[in-house]
């Protein structure tokens, strides 16, 4: 059976990623003075819009409550308005899926954007990709154009791959609904197979020329190979890297959460 080429990218966060985000939940962001300077300087301009894409197995519902809590909070007083889409894909994570339910384990949804699969020619076909990029296309579609895309994990790489096709292939979507710039945080990891979705880029001679913000979890994410191969993609002179040491999640010190706003607001 013949395969796309975007089937053929290798993405997958480690168990332990989800390990490490639990034990920072169990720490405060303490974020609560910087959020109310920056309510008193938000402009009264309208806010600009982000579409946010979760990462595997992680709903919305967690981000907004629980895992990404104060980020949020802190973007829409920067003057940014989120909005999060969940995938229709229920996850079929394996062994992850077990330990994200047992984290996690009233939650009503464990959605995934895709599920990698091996293949007996060492390569790795992403079941469930296709399907989630046409929902992607048909939410890009019905929504008001979009400012920013964002994503966390194997959210960040979709939302790498959805800026390279509205890019790489006119027609996509409207070319007035394109955004202007991409947030990645914590990149999965694992782009080292041949046919993958950076060596595809590569070897088309293209690069994502969007401005692009790509946070990193440092030493302490195991992840740290895939998040810099992800940013390689993403033409340099555009990009800015961001390395913080909260592991596979978001970063607490108001030191790197500044700088992410800095960035955000300079798309």
């Amino acid at each position: 059976v013949a395969v796309s080429p975007l089937m053929r990218f290798k993405i997958f966060a480690p168990v332990t990623a989800f390990v490490t985000a639990a034990q920072h939940l169990r720490a405060s962001s303490c974020l609560s003075a910087v959020r109310m300077s920056a309510s008193t300087v938000a402009n009264e301009s309208p806010k600009r819009r982000m579409l946010f894409l979760h990462g595997m197995l992680l709903n919305p519902d967690l981000y907004k409550q629980k895992l990404g809590k104060d980020f949020f909070e802190r973007l829409e007083m920067e003057n940014w308005e989120c909005h999060f889409v969940q995938s229709p894909r229920a996850g079929t994570g394996g062994g992850v899926y077990d330990i994200v339910k047992g984290l996690f384990p009233n939650e009503e949804s464990y959605p995934e954007w895709f599920n990698s699969v091996d293949q007996v020619d060492g390569t790795k076909v992403f079941d469930g990709v296709e399907k989630s990029l046409e929902f992607l296309q048909n939410y890009l579609n019905e929504q008001p154009k979009f400012d920013a895309i964002g994503g966390h994990s194997q959210g960040a790489t979709m939302a790498s791959l959805l800026t390279y096709l509205v890019e790489n292939e006119p027609g996509w979507i409207p070319s007035d609904k394109k955004w202007g710039g991409v947030l990645c945080m914590n990149a999965p990891n694992s782009f080292e197979k041949e046919r993958s979705f950076v060596e595809r880029i590569q070897k088309s001679g293209a690069s994502i020329d969007t401005p692009s913000v790509h946070v990193f979890g440092g030493s302490t994410d195991e992840t740290w190979e895939g998040q810099q191969k992800l940013q390689t993609v993403h033409y340099p002179d555009h990009s800015k890297i961001i390395q913080h040491e909260n592991g596979h999640w978001f970063p607490s010190n108001e030191e790197y959460v500044g700088a992410i706003m800095s960035a955000l607001n300079e798309l």
